[in-house]
C-alpha cells in the first residue's frame, strides 16, 4: 500500500469508539478520556474542540480532530494510520472505516498481487486506473 501519512475524512470510523480531551487550561492540558457519545467533557467540561485526540476502545490514537462543526466533523488520521481494509472494487466506499476511495488506492488480483493505482477521479465520479501489465515476469 502507498506510504500516506495523513488523511482527512468527515466520516466517524467503527474503531472511533473514544476521544480524548485536550482543552488546556492554566497551561495544563485535561488529557480526559470520554465516549464518542459524550460531544463535552465530563472533567473539564469543554466541548469537543479541535486537537482532541480520536482513539479506539483501547486507547490506540488514530488521530486528532482538525475542525469541529456539530454536522460535518473533520478528523485527521495521523501517523499512517490508513486502514488496510481490502474491498471489493464495486465497493466504493471501505466496509470498514467507510473513508471513500480515494487516489492512490491499490487495485489488488486475487491472490494480492499489486494490479496497479487509482490516478484521478474526474468531476462525475469516474475513476482513472494506471495498470502495470506483467506477461511471463517481464512488465
Amino acid at each position: 500500500m502507498p506510504d500516506i501519512s495523513e488523511v482527512t475524512t468527515s466520516k466517524v470510523r467503527n474503531d472511533h469508539t473514544h476521544w480524548r480531551c485536550m482543552h488546556e487550561t492554566d497551561g495544563n492540558e485535561c488529557n480526559t478520556r470520554l465516549q464518542m457519545t459524550q460531544e463535552h467533557c465530563t472533567e473539564c467540561d469543554s466541548s469537543r474542540e479541535e486537537g482532541s485526540y480520536a482513539e479506539t476502545h483501547d486507547g490506540y490514537q488514530l488521530g486528532t480532530l482538525e475542525s469541529f462543526d456539530p454536522d460535518v466533523p473533520k478528523c485527521k488520521l495521523t501517523n499512517g494510520n490508513i486502514c488496510d481494509t481490502k474491498n471489493p472494487m464495486t465497493d466504493k466506499t471501505c466496509s470498514v472505516c467507510g473513508i471513500d476511495r480515494g487516489i492512490r488506492s491499490v487495485a489488488l488480483a486475487s491472490n494480492d498481487d499489486m494490479l496497479g493505482v487509482l490516478a484521478s477521479v474526474d468531476s462525475e465520479g469516474r475513476e482513472m486506473w494506471y495498470y502495470s501489465i506483467t506477461t511471463n515476469g517481464t512488465s
